[in-house]
């Protein structure tokens, strides 16, 4: 299995095995900001896990994390 996770804000593959790695995988969010502040941050947040999930992937970061790096 994959495991997505964060190390400081940068984003990590572990426990990768080679006999299930997909090239065409993508998952993708937008966050759209004003001022300098990500807009219905839990939303996407949601949204990005759901993601994950759906392509069996473990998406290891809270939302704080996932708040202070936008």
């Amino acid at each position: 299995m994959k495991k997505i996770n964060s190390n400081n804000g940068l984003i990590s593959e572990t426990n990768f095995n080679s006999t299930i790695f997909n090239s065409d995988l993508s998952i993708y969010e937008v966050v759209r900001v004003i001022n300098g502040v990500g807009i219905f941050l839990e939303d996407h947040f949601v949204r990005l896990q759901k993601s994950f999930k759906t392509q069996h992937i473990i998406f290891d970061m809270s939302f704080n994390d996932f708040e202070q790096k936008n």
